[in-house]
């Protein structure tokens, strides 16, 4: 048997680890910073896992200072990013272009078709 002590600090210990969790899709879609600033990645513990925020850190390199970038993502009130727009924010300005996300022409084929042993795909 545990003890209730040891129970409660187990307790304690899972609940936090919770919040070190990556967000689901549609609450960190985007990243933004105060201009003049510029995302570039951050060093991070080994393991340490989250959402897009915690590998990025806004950079004003003029004035050499970093910040926490604000978020965005479509399951958000679009007026959220509206109001981050209008008061300055730029959406995913990379420091360094080699971080900045690859864009493709090619779509993503993200399941390949069934092909019955006629050669053909079956209907229904």
């Amino acid at each position: 048997m545990i003890g209730i002590a040891k129970a409660v600090s187990l307790s304690i210990v899972l609940y936090t680890m919770g919040a070190h969790a990556a967000l689901p899709p549609g609450y960190e879609d985007e990243l933004l910073c105060q201009r003049p600033s510029c995302l570039r990645r951050k060093e991070v513990m080994p393991g340490m896992v989250g959402g897009k925020r915690l590998y990025w850190e806004c950079f004003d390199e003029s004035a050499s200072l970093t910040s926490t970038p604000e978020v965005w993502g479509f399951r958000l009130a679009p007026d959220k990013k509206d109001k981050l727009m209008s008061d300055g924010f730029a959406s995913e300005v990379y420091c360094n272009e080699a971080d900045a996300p690859k864009k493709t022409t090619e779509p993503k084929i993200m399941m390949k078709p069934v092909i019955g042993k006629s050669g053909k795909m079956p209907l229904g």
